[in-house]
């Protein structure tokens, strides 16, 4: 035992309480542990939220039906006339989509920026048995009076069809 070591205790003595003069840490240090904790658990609780929107517009712009308009979108020669090159899409990607299995629906707006022009690519489709069939695929640019229709001439004519056949038993269904 050193010579400038305390004696031990002995068995079962509690140690001696600090004097009363001396307050403890949180006593000391309360007033601006408070407000430290408060913002840790803030930017915590605001982490966790723009990380769930985060993977709520990545799973949006990641669908097999939003990744297809995008790059129809993107080689399209008349949407790179009009917005320029190189043609991103935002990350704020607005609408639904539901899908069941093969079947489902989506009903998407995906923003559009170029170095001319921005733009917003509109989707509204169908699946059925696998695939999907577009209803709308449409690019509307800012500042201009016509749209730009990506589908292909057998998707126009299958979308009118389809078209023709809800309303014609919507029909039904009223009288």
């Amino acid at each position: 035992m050193s010579p400038h070591a305390p004696p031990p205790l002995p068995a079962g003595a509690m140690p001696p309480a600090p004097p009363a003069g001396q307050p403890g840490w949180w006593q000391r240090n309360w007033k601006w542990a408070v407000p430290v904790l408060v913002a840790f658990f803030g930017v915590l609780f605001l982490a966790a939220i723009g990380l769930f929107v985060y993977g709520l517009f990545s799973m949006m712009g990641s669908s097999d039906v939003a990744m297809e308009a995008k790059r129809r979108a993107q080689q399209d020669p008349r949407v790179i006339e009009a917005l320029g090159q190189p043609i991103e899409p935002g990350w704020f990607i607005q609408g639904n989509q539901q899908l069941n299995g093969p079947n489902g629906s989506a009903s998407l707006q995906i923003p559009l920026e170029g170095p001319k022009a921005d733009a917003d690519l509109y989707i509204e489709a169908v699946k059925r048995v696998g695939r999907w069939q577009y209803r709308t695929l449409t690019v509307v640019v800012d500042g201009r009076s016509t749209d730009i229709d990506l589908r292909t001439p057998d998707e126009i004519a299958a979308a009118s069809a389809t078209d023709e056949e809800d309303f014609s038993s919507s029909s039904d269904e009223s009288l």
